[in-house]
């Protein structure tokens, strides 16, 4: 697929994905993981002029993207593989949407744990960017979906 086609795919995602009152009724906030921080400062804005405000990007220097926190009006935070620790986002319902899947699950699991910590609150509902045309990325995702239940479990002890 090519990046122009990946990134419509990925406006029209985040825009059915804020459009879906889910089951509380509530606006969700998505959290958008890329692993390197050049793909996310590209993904934070293809998105902007697309959402508008709604949009902010995690960085470790700069403290305004927590206002995704408190402000309702801007439900998606762009982050790299920098915000995989010590980030705490639990509270609101939240989706989680990868990008890109590292090739370490435990990584996808930290990206879980920046929204629910402890395995209390709302499920953290976890989406990931299909991939056409791209086996190893497919075969990827299955093995992390089925194989190792990564998006249904914690596999700390793996």
């Amino acid at each position: 697929m090519k990046a122009d086609a990946r990134l419509t795919a990925l406006a029209e995602t985040v825009r059915k994905l804020l459009d879906d009152p889910g089951a509380s009724g509530r606006p969700a906030k998505i959290v958008l993981f890329a692993t390197l921080p050049s793909t996310a400062d590209r993904l934070a804005a293809f998105l902007r002029p697309k959402l508008g405000p709604a949009v902010e990007r995690h960085s470790e220097r700069d403290a305004a993207w927590q206002r995704f926190l408190h402000d309702p009006a801007c439900r998606v935070l762009v982050c790299d593989r920098q915000a995989e620790d010590g980030l705490n986002l639990q509270g609101v319902r939240m989706i989680l949407l990868h990008y890109d899947l590292p090739f370490a699950p435990n990584r996808i699991e930290q990206r879980m744990g920046r929204l629910d910590r402890y395995g209390v609150g709302q499920p953290v509902r976890s989406f990931a960017l299909g991939f056409r045309g791209g086996i190893l990325e497919g075969a990827w995702a299955d093995c992390l979906d089925t194989g190792f239940g990564v998006f249904e479990q914690s596999i700390a002890s793996l």
